[in-house]
């Protein structure tokens, strides 16, 4: 089950017209890489549910070339509400995976599904030893989880560690037991708060595996244009980035590293620095400068133009002189452009 729905508020204004899960990552999207890449572990059948943007969802579903049934929400049913619909599809074994659609890792499936099948073990939690800034945490001790925090203190971190428990980031990606499925209330409800922690009430037990490899989840368009230009400084030596999905090629630029999607181009003339990532279609034009920059599907940099630290959404056409640095150039109308600096969603 890859949960698909939400309205990407955080990631305002590049969902806008689309998902954030169908947001581009090096070529395919968020999505697309995680169905193919529990593909390639063996999994065959998928969930998938949808809500803001659904024909965006439904598209990248398609392009998978896999068996995926989706599942539109007419109102956000949380992340246990959102399980009720595809309940046919997830109890057909004895387990089943749960994966946020906006979360890539190498994730460890076969560990998870082995820990999830301990007896009266409601499943097995894929976390990172450690909280996170802007993520709630899970506490774990010996194993297994014994409680949900949604934030905590330095002084709260040290009293979990001295009764012998330690703060957790949850990764989004799980193996859950059947039976959870028959204690999902039939209406909207946390998956956490609302079926995993009252069925320990029940004797059932939640177990957590540690994972220290690859990880990648956008908080932010700041956070998205940091990430992926940091991945590409990474690999600027070998030429590939390995990504869950698949592999991307890399090439040298004149003074850093070059994604081109398929289709992409940039003219001879043209001025790049540090990391540029061209997804399907995009260009750059002679006499455009670009530095540490996202250029989303079939947008156009024109002569003229000086990005710096940008993200400049699918379709966007620039003309004239246009210098801008640390946001996303996004469309405002008919062939016109709007500007929104990072750090915008963070003051919504």
């Amino acid at each position: 089950m890859i949960l698909a729905a939400g309205h990407g508020e955080r990631m305002q204004p590049l969902t806008k017209t689309r998902a954030k899960p169908t947001l581009p990552i090096l070529g395919l999207s968020l999505l697309e890489r995680v169905l193919i890449q529990l593909g390639q572990c063996g999994i065959a059948r998928f969930a998938v549910n949808a809500y803001h943007h659904v024909d965006s969802v439904h598209s990248c579903c398609e392009s998978s070339g896999l068996e995926v049934e989706l599942f539109a929400e007419r109102e956000l049913m949380g992340t246990g509400g959102a399980l009720i619909a595809p309940t046919p599809v997830l109890e057909s074994g004895s387990t089943f995976l749960l994966h946020n659609g906006d979360t890539l890792a190498f994730a460890p499936i076969g560990a998870l599904d082995r820990a999830a099948r301990e007896d009266r073990c409601a499943g097995a939690l894929l976390v990172r030893l450690g909280p996170r800034p802007g993520y709630g945490s899970v506490r774990i001790r010996g194993g297994r989880v014994v409680g949900i925090e949604r934030s905590a203190s330095p002084n709260e971190q040290e009293a979990d560690s001295a009764r012998g428990s330690e703060l957790a980031t949850y990764l989004g990606i799980a193996v859950l037991r059947r039976e959870v499925l028959a204690r999902i209330p039939p209406r909207r409800c946390d998956l956490f708060t609302d079926v995993l922690l009252p069925m320990r009430d029940e004797s059932w037990h939640l177990n957590a595996v540690t994972y220290d490899g690859p990880w990648l989840e956008f908080t932010s368009p700041e956070s998205y244009c940091r990430q992926l230009s940091g991945l590409l400084h990474t690999s600027a030596r070998q030429g590939y980035l390995d990504l869950p999905g698949g592999r991307a090629a890399v090439r040298a630029a004149a003074s850093g590293v070059m994604f081109l999607g398929e289709g992409a181009s940039c003219e001879a003339g043209a001025s790049l620095e540090g990391a540029i990532v061209l997804e399907r279609g995009a260009r750059i034009c002679r006499g455009a400068f670009v530095c540490d920059t996202i250029v989303l599907e079939g947008a156009k940099l024109s002569g003229g133009t000086a990005l710096t630290r940008t993200i400049v959404e699918a379709g966007v056409v620039t003309s004239g002189d246009l210098a801008r640095r640390d946001g996303v150039l996004t469309r405002s109308g008919a062939d016109r452009s709007a500007w929104v600096p990072f750090g915008t969603e963070r003051r919504r």
